[in-house]
């Protein structure tokens, strides 16, 4: 079974139909801004997933109301992270 015949909007937001090298760069890419370290890291891998959710919507492969979604997923992550390295000072 292919990555594409899965249901990935309950975990990633990406519709079915893409490549499964495209399900596994945007759960990289979370993975990557869940997982920085200092604060470059997480603008970085931030700049990193809004750069693949332009990509996407530039290339018209998904509807502009999921790279909403996407978009907002993201900064919730980055919000947060920012705010963890906020708090403790760094």
């Amino acid at each position: 079974m292919s990555f594409a015949d899965l249901e990935f909007l309950d975990t990633s937001g990406l519709p079915r139909g893409l490549s499964e090298q495209a399900y596994a760069t945007w759960r990289m890419a979370l993975r990557d801004l869940y997982r920085s370290q200092t604060e470059i890291q997480v603008e970085h891998a931030f700049q990193f997933c809004r750069g693949f959710v332009q990509a996407l919507q530039d290339m018209q492969v998904v509807e502009p109301e999921v790279c909403l979604f996407l978009e907002a997923q993201v900064r919730g992550i980055w919000i947060e992270r920012v705010s963890a390295f906020q708090a403790r000072g760094h």
